[in-house]
């Protein structure tokens, strides 16, 4: 969590680390990257050994110092950093954070962009407050992002409604996704790409925001 240092695991037993903050991690193959606010400012810094005793390199600076790192997430052989009113490309061994171009001009000003998003069967699904869920392709050079969440439906007054505020995918087979409608209430949605069909609520999840999924086995 920002501002607050991060805790390791070593198998047995997990401890605060003495000294770092870490308000979000992400690997990227050998590469261990944290996100850390210093000065008022937004960095984000890469780990090649890890462990109790990990060896921390420079930080490197993203974006304006106005605007909060509010996620990491891996992509393909990236990751990608949110901000609250952009989002950055980090490459494998980086030595500059570059701010994405993305197709269309697509607009992006939320303090919880990116948060709850997750790659899926060679896309990544972004959740971003301010748009809705957008699914992201990158094939070589070219981008490709288009809207895909349930608030595209042209009519529904059902309960089950609202922005998508987490998804998480299960292998090749369903994309599930939360909603929270106007009274606060979340459902359980799953997503059929193959068919582009909604399904759902599959689980009424009660009056309180889910923010992150994982699947387990």
């Amino acid at each position: 969590e920002t501002g607050q240092k991060y805790w390791f695991y070593d198998g047995t037993t997990w401890t605060e680390h003495a000294t770092l903050e870490g308000g979000h991690f992400v690997g990227l193959e050998d590469e261990l990257w944290r996100s850390y606010k210093s000065s008022n400012d937004w960095f984000v810094a890469k780990s090649t050994d890890g462990g109790a005793t990990a060896t921390w390199g420079a930080g490197l600076q993203v974006g304006d110092r106005a605007t909060a790192i509010t996620e990491m997430s891996p992509y393909d052989d990236r990751a990608y950093v949110f901000k609250e009113d952009q989002v950055y490309t980090l490459q494998r061994n980086a030595s500059a954070v570059a701010a994405e171009v993305w197709p269309g001009g697509l607009e992006m000003k939320d303090d919880l962009n990116g948060v709850g998003s997750a790659p899926w069967s060679s896309h990544l699904y972004m959740v971003l407050p301010d748009a809705g869920l957008y699914e992201y392709t990158l094939t070589g050079t070219d981008q490709f992002v288009q809207p895909v969440g349930p608030d595209l439906l042209a009519m529904n007054d059902s309960t089950v409604r609202g922005p998508v505020t987490a998804v998480c995918g299960e292998r090749d087979y369903w994309l599930y996704a939360v909603v929270q409608n106007e009274s606060s209430n979340s459902f359980l949605l799953v997503w059929d790409r193959s068919r582009n069909a909604w399904h759902g609520s599959i689980v009424d999840l009660g009056a309180f925001a889910c923010r992150k999924m994982l699947i387990t086995d």
